[in-house]
C-alpha cells in the first residue's frame, strides 16, 4: 500500500508544465530516465543541435562548465546539471533539502530531438539524517538514517515532486526553444 501511495504522489507532479504529457519516465535497475522525443519537421540536425546548445548556454549560465560532450557531427550534447535547492519541511521550518545532480542528454537528427534526463543522484542538504548519493528511483533514500523515517519518507516524496516539476520545466523550455526556430548566434 505504501508503494502505491508513493507512486501516486510522485506521478501527481508530472503534468505540471503542459496540457499534453510532457515526458516519459522509465525506471530500470534503480536508474530513472525522464525523456521526451520532439518532432520538428522543418529543421535539420545541425539547426536543432545549435538551438539546443544555445538554450543550454542561456539557461545554465555557463555552457562550457556544464557541457561534457559537444558533438555536432553526431548531433549529441551531454550536460551535467543541478536542480534548485529542494525544500525539506522539518516540523514547521523549511530546511535545505539538498539538490539532485543529473545528466541532460540531447540527441539530434533531421526533424527530431530526444531529450533524456538521467543519472539523478541526491546530494544532501542541512538535515542530519541525510547522506549523499541516494538515487531518484529509491522509495526511501538508501543512504539516509532511519531516524524519523516516517517524516523523512514523506519529505523524500515531496522533494522528488519538486525535482520532477523542475525536470518537466527544463524539457518544456528546451522543446519550446527548438520549436521556435532561429538561433540568435552560431556556435
Amino acid at each position: 500500500m505504501k508503494i502505491i501511495a508513493t507512486v501516486l504522489l510522485v506521478l501527481i507532479g508530472i503534468p505540471m508544465y503542459s496540457q499534453e504529457k510532457n515526458y516519459e519516465i522509465t525506471i530500470e535497475n534503480r536508474e530513472t530516465k525522464i525523456s521526451k522525443i520532439v518532432t520538428v519537421d522543418s529543421l535539420d540536425k545541425t539547426k536543432i543541435f545549435l538551438l539546443a546548445k544555445e538554450w543550454i548556454y542561456k539557461n545554465y549560465n555557463s555552457g562550457d562548465a556544464v557541457i561534457l560532450t559537444d558533438d555536432k557531427e553526431t548531433g549529441r550534447l551531454v550536460c551535467k546539471g543541478n536542480t534548485q535547492t529542494l525544500i525539506y519541511m522539518n516540523s514547521f521550518a523549511k530546511v535545505d533539502g539538498g539538490i539532485f545532480k543529473y545528466h541532460l542528454d540531447v540527441y539530434c537528427k533531421d526533424g527530431k530531438m530526444k531529450v533524456v534526463i538521467s543519472d539523478i543522484i541526491h546530494k544532501r542538504g542541512d538535515m542530519v539524517q541525510m547522506r549523499d548519493d541516494s538515487r531518484f528511483a529509491d522509495e526511501f533514500p538508501s543512504t539516509w538514517s532511519t531516524m524519523a523515517k516516517k517524516q523523512s519518507a514523506k519529505q523524500w516524496v515531496l522533494m522528488k515532486e519538486q525535482a520532477l516539476n523542475e525536470f518537466g520545466y527544463i524539457i518544456q523550455q528546451l522543446t519550446n526553444a527548438v520549436k521556435k526556430g532561429d538561433p540568435e548566434s552560431n556556435f
